[in-house]
């Protein structure tokens, strides 16, 4: 049996199986519309600028992650990016209960501008 604190804390990304699938739920509210969108994905693996990467695909976008779990664009129709994060947007592990963190990046978007980010986790 797991120790209560071993239940509360994540050494590293364990990425689910290759063909794993898994619905998500959208709930967007304000200046970007309202309404819900449910999602469903697919985990898979492709190339992508000449590495191995991770993806999570649905009819509408896919997700690219590193094999560390940190996440690199996500594409739209036809395979362009619609948006991509420099650096990464990778969590800080190992990951706890209760432990924040503070993250800087810049989001750019499909027509390659650039908008800085600073995120509390």
């Amino acid at each position: 049996m797991k120790s209560i604190a071993s239940m509360t804390k994540a050494e590293h990304f364990v990425p689910p199986p290759i063909g794993s699938t898994f619905t998500t739920v959208q709930h967007s509210t304000g200046s970007f519309g309202s309404g819900d969108v449910q999602l469903q994905f697919t985990r898979g693996e492709r190339m992508w600028e000449g590495r191995q990467v991770i993806t999570y695909a649905s009819p509408q976008v896919t997700l690219l992650t590193s094999p560390d779990g940190a996440w690199l664009a996500i594409l739209g129709a036809g395979n362009k990016p619609v948006m991509r994060w420099d650096p990464p947007i990778n969590l800080d592990w190992p990951l706890e209960v209760g432990t924040t963190w503070i993250s800087s990046y810049r989001v750019i978007d499909a027509a390659d501008r650039s908008i800085p980010v600073i995120s509390t986790w």
